[in-house]
C-alpha cells in the first residue's frame, strides 16, 4: 500500500488497469446511485402517489447531500487525503443503496438519497483527482485517463438499463426494492476492485507542490457548471417518464437507457483529443450545446429514431462536462490544490443538479406534462453553453520548469522525481 507521497512506478498496462478500476466509482456513485432513480421514479411514484415535485425532490435530497459532500472534501482533502476519501466513499455508496431498498416512507428514501449525494461526491472528486495523478506519470495515457474514469459511469447506466426495466416487468412495478438491493450488491462487488486500485495510486494531495486553488481565475467556469447541473439533470431525471406517458414500452426504455450508458463509455474515445487540446471553457461549452440539441429533440418529436439519436448525443456528451472542468483544474492550479479544485467547481454543479429537478417538476404539475420540463433543460444548458464560453484560458507551470526556463537551479517536483 502507498501512503503520503510515495509513487508506484508503473507501465502503462497496469496505469491503464488502475485507472479502469478507479472508473467503477463513477459507475456507482452515478450511474447506479444517481441516474438509476429515473428508471425507478415511475414505479415508486405509483407505489406512493406522489407528485413530479415530490419525485423531484428525492433528487433534490441527493442534490443537496451532492452539495454538502463536495465543500466537506473542498475543506478535509488536504488533511485526509484523495485516497481515504474515495475508499470511505464508494463503501458507504454502496451501502446506502442496500438501504435504499428497505425504505418505507418518503423521509427516509430522502435520507439515504441524502447519503448516497454526501458520500457520492467524495467519490467523484477524489477518484478524479487519483486518476488524474495516474495519468500524469505516463504521457501516453493521460489523454484517455480523464475522460476514461468519468466514462466508467456508462458501465452503472449500461447495467442498470438492461436490468431495471425488466426485472419491473417481470417482477411487478413493486420490485423497485430489489432493484435497489441488488444495485447494491453489485457495486460492493465492483468496490473491492476500485479499493484496491486506490490503495495502489498516486494520491496528489500529498504532492511537493502545495498551493492553494484561486477560484477569481475559474469563475465564469464555475457558473457555467453551476447552470449545466441543473439542465442535464432535469433530462436524466424526468426521460423515462416522459417516455412512459408518450407510452414507450419496456423494450424501449431499455435500449434508451443502455444507449445512453453505452454511448457514455464510448465518449472518452470521441473527446479525448478535444480534451487534450483545450482552452479555457472552449469545450465545456462545446459539450453544454451538444447536450442542449440532444435534450430539444424529445420535446420537438417522441419517435423512436428521434430518441435514438438523443440518447447518442447526451451520453456521448454528459460526463464530458466534468471531465473538461477536471483539465482546467489540472491545467491552471498545482497539483497539491487538484481536489479542491474539483470540490469548488463540484459544490456549484451540486447546487445546480439540486434546484433543477424541483423546479422542473414544479413545471410539470403546473402544465400536467413533463413537455415543458424537457425543453427547459435544453433552455438552461443553452444558457450554460453561452457562459462556458467566456471562460479564459489559465495556466499554471511548476516551479522547477519555471526556473528552468529562466536559467535558475531547479530542484525536482514531479511526485515520480520525488520517488526516484
Amino acid at each position: 500500500m502507498n501512503t503520503g507521497r510515495n509513487t508506484p512506478t508503473y507501465g502503462i498496462p497496469l496505469s491503464l488497469l488502475v485507472i479502469l478500476s478507479l472508473s467503477l466509482g463513477p459507475a456507482i456513485a452515478n450511474g447506479f446511485a444517481r441516474f438509476a432513480y429515473a428508471l425507478l421514479l415511475p414505479s415508486m411514484r405509483d407505489a406512493f402517489g406522489w407528485s413530479y415535485s415530490t419525485a423531484g425532490s428525492l433528487n433534490t435530497a441527493n442534490g443537496i447531500g451532492y452539495i454538502l459532500g463536495a465543500l466537506a472534501v473542498f475543506f478535509v482533502v488536504g488533511r485526509l487525503g484523495n485516497r481515504r476519501l474515495y475508499i470511505a466513499g464508494i463503501v458507504l455508496t454502496s451501502l446506502s443503496l442496500v438501504a435504499t431498498g428497505f425504505c418505507n416512507s418518503l423521509p427516509a428514501l430522502m435520507f439515504w438519497r441524502f447519503v448516497a449525494g454526501v458520500v457520492g461526491a467524495a467519490v467523484f472528486i477524489c477518484g478524479s483527482a487519483l486518476v488524474s495523478a495516474q495519468g500524469a506519470l505516463h504521457s501516453r495515457v493521460q489523454p484517455f485517463a480523464i475522460p476514461g474514469y468519468f466514462g466508467g459511469a456508462g458501465i452503472g447506466m449500461l447495467l442498470s438499463g438492461i436490468g431495471i426495466p425488466v426485472v419491473l416487468e417481470w417482477q411487478g412495478q413493486g420490485a423497485w426494492r430489489e432493484a435497489w438491493v441488488a444495485m447494491g450488491a453489485l457495486a460492493l462487488v465492483f468496490s473491492l476492485f476500485s479499493v484496491a486500485a486506490a490503495l495502489n495510486s498516486h494520491d496528489p494531495s500529498g504532492a511537493s507542490v502545495a498551493g492553494r486553488w484561486n477560484w477569481r481565475d475559474f469563475s465564469l467556469g464555475v457558473l457555467a457548471y453551476f447552470v449545466y447541473g441543473g439542465g442535464y439533470i432535469t433530462y436524466m431525471t424526468f426521460i423515462i417518464a416522459w417516455m412512459r406517458s408518450h407510452q414507450a414500452g419496456v423494450l424501449q426504455i431499455a435500449g434508451f437507457w443502455s444507449l445512453l450508458g453505452l454511448a457514455v463509455m464510448a465518449s472518452p474515445y470521441v473527446w479525448k483529443t478535444r480534451l487534450a487540446r483545450n482552452r479555457g471553457g472552449n469545450t465545456l461549452g462545446l459539450v453544454c450545446a451538444v447536450l442542449a440539441v440532444a435534450a430539444f429533440l424529445p420535446y420537438v418529436d417522441a419517435s423512436s429514431p428521434t430518441m435514438t439519436v438523443s440518447a447518442l448525443l447526451f451520453g456521448v456528451s454528459m460526463f464530458i462536462g466534468p471531465a473538461a472542468i477536471t483539465v482546467m483544474v489540472r491545467n491552471g492550479s498545482p497539483q497539491g490544490a487538484w481536489g479542491a479544485g474539483i470540490a469548488a467547481f463540484t459544490t456549484a454543479f451540486g447546487i445546480g443538479q439540486a434546484a433543477g429537478p424541483v423546479f422542473s417538476g414544479w413545471l410539470g404539475d403546473l402544465t400536467g406534462s413533463l413537455s415543458l420540463p424537457i425543453a427547459s433543460s435544453a433552455a438552461i444548458l443553452a444558457a450554460a453553453s453561452a457562459i462556458a464560453y467566456l471562460q479564459k484560458d489559465v495556466r499554471w507551470a511548476e516551479p522547477a520548469r519555471a526556473n528552468a526556463a529562466s536559467g535558475q537551479p531547479t530542484m525536482a517536483t514531479h511526485p515520480s522525481e520525488e520517488a526516484a
